[in-house]
C-alpha cells in the first residue's frame, strides 16, 4: 500500500516523536479507546471503528494533567 500513513519512515518519525516525552493528546483522556480521525467505508472501517488517526494531536507529557477535553467530531 502507497498510504504514507503505513509507511515504516513516517511511523519512525511519529515513535521518535512519542521517545522525546510527546504524547497522543486523545489517549490521554481516552487510554483504552481507540480514537480515529479518518474512516473511510471500505471493510465497513466507519461501523467498526477501525480507521487510521491521521492528525494525532501531540501533547507534552508535562502538560497532559491540564488537558481537559480532546475528541473527534465525527
Amino acid at each position: 500500500m502507497t498510504d504514507a500513513l503505513l509507511q515504516p519512515q513516517g511511523r519512525q518519525r511519529y515513535a521518535r516523536l512519542l521517545a522525546q516525552a510527546w504524547t497522543n493528546a486523545l489517549h490521554v483522556l481516552h487510554p483504552d479507546k481507540w480514537n480515529d480521525a479518518f474512516c473511510d467505508d471500505f471493510r465497513q472501517h466507519w461501523q467498526t471503528n477501525a480507521g487510521l488517526q491521521i492528525d494525532p494531536l501531540p501533547l507534552n507529557r508535562m502538560l497532559a494533567p491540564a488537558l481537559t477535553a480532546a475528541g473527534v467530531d465525527s
